[in-house]
């Protein structure tokens, strides 16, 4: 296993890449919000990596507090972290840094530095790391900023890819403790580095760490009664996301519709009409989702009002279809419109 000399890590300390507030051009990127990482992962060859300055500095002070993967009580510590971004739906893009401590009592003889996790830095070695949120996989590269072409290793940290035994590895995120599992590589100089154990981990913010409510189709009313012949409107709202009813989508008119039984209730573009007693179900398929609602068909009684003196028919009070012949009107009824007629004729 190569290792980087106790020489280099004098120059590197020299430099000022350590946390003893030299005067150092170098300084990493401030934390962002409440969606940075935090934690340490661990490799057998460099010891812990924190990724996160609030592993060290709990109580926000600047300085380290010494704990176990930390600079010795009192360094100097400037904010540092790596995020996820957690706007875009679909790729969390990598971003900030991550510290290999050398004086972790684990490699105390090795020096990693700062691991980067920004594209302008992990160019060299390929796609920046990014998290796929749908499955929760951790593809592309974080960098050593200690490595280079010119020293034999270019500091390139692979987080998922095809082992020399044909084995796959890789990091992803595990939804039932929040945390990243797995292990990246980073050549004969770095080792594996695992991102979860007994005593060490890495921590994602619950939002991130959830995977993406799936979209969804739900059919309004959910159930509906017409008569024979009565019609009822349904409607077809689309969530891409499943997120609530902010970014749901009327999509009655271009969604596929269809009954479960025709001789009872047809539709068409969401409406539905009864055609015989019974009960169906309305379907609807959009965007390869399907969903439905009930609907119940209940016979029609048809019933009379007052009489239509001038056919001498009852009125309809309901409508059926079909609708059966009116009745003739009674005998008294009859003779009312027949008294009403004289009465208008002869005031």
């Amino acid at each position: 296993m190569r290792k980087i000399s106790l020489i280099a890590i004098s120059l590197i300390l020299v430099s000022g890449l350590y946390f003893l507030g030299g005067a150092s051009s170098f300084i990493p990127a401030s934390l962002a919000g409440t969606q940075n990482l935090s934690g340490f992962a661990y490799s057998p060859a460099i010891g812990y990596i924190s990724f996160n300055s609030k592993n060290c500095d709990t109580n926000d002070d600047g300085k380290s507090e010494g704990l176990s993967g930390c600079p010795p009580i009192g360094t100097t510590i400037p904010s540092y972290g790596v995020n996820i971004d957690p706007i875009n739906p679909v790729t969390g893009d990598f971003s900030g840094y991550a510290w290999a401590n050398p004086r972790d009592n684990v490699a105390s003889s090795d020096n990693i530095g700062w691991i980067s996790f920004n594209a302008s830095d992990t160019s060299s070695c390929g796609p920046n790391a990014a998290l796929n949120k749908s499955n929760g996989a951790v593809t592309g590269f974080a960098k050593a900023l200690n490595g280079s072409p010119t020293s034999g290793w270019d500091g390139c940290i692979k987080m998922a890819g095809t082992a020399q035994n044909g084995s796959t590895y890789g990091v992803t995120i595990d939804t039932t403790t929040c945390k990243l599992a797995g292990y990246a590589w980073g050549s004969d100089v770095v080792d594996a580095i695992h991102f979860s154990g007994a005593i060490y981990g890495v921590t994602v913010p619950p939002g991130l760490c959830t995977p993406p409510a799936a979209p969804t189709l739900i059919v309004s009313p959910s159930l509906a009664t017409v008569q024979v012949g009565g019609t009822q409107q349904y409607s077809a709202i689309y969530d891409p996301d499943g997120s609530g009813p902010q970014a749901s989508q009327n999509v009655t008119s271009s969604t596929a519709w269809s009954s479960s039984n025709a001789s009872v209730a047809t539709v068409a573009s969401g409406l539905a009409t009864g055609r015989a007693a019974g009960s169906a179900s309305v379907q609807a398929t959009y965007s390869s989702l399907s969903a439905s609602a009930g609907i119940t068909v209940s016979s029609c009684t048809p019933t009379w009002s007052e009489c239509d003196c001038q056919t001498e028919l009852q009125k309809p009070q309901n409508t059926c279809v079909p609708q059966p012949p009116a009745p003739k009107c009674t005998r008294r009824q009859i003779n009312t419109c027949r008294n009403l007629n004289w009465t208008e004729v002869n005031p």
